[in-house]
């Protein structure tokens, strides 16, 4: 659409039923650590977890990509 056209006009995503689904991969990792010592006691928490995402018509090639795809991998139309 032409942004300088006097017709308001709105772009529609139509999707079936489960085309897109966010699911946790279920192996969270978490470390909680205190130190101290220092002028005041310090404690910090790192927690690490992995989630899929389902595209209804498309999969990851896991042969080819890998398990954990980076940007690139993901631009790759042989994967």
């Amino acid at each position: 659409y032409l942004t300088a056209s006097p017709v308001s006009k709105e772009k529609v995503l139509s999707l079936v039923d489960g085309a897109a689904v966010v699911f946790d991969g279920g192996d969270v990792i978490s470390n909680i650590e205190t130190s101290n010592g220092g002028e005041r006691i310090v404690t910090t928490m790192q927690v690490d977890y992995s989630f899929g995402l389902g595209l209804k018509g498309y999969t990851w090639d896991e042969t080819n990509g890998g398990k954990s795809p980076t940007d690139a991998e993901l631009a790759t139309g042989s994967n």
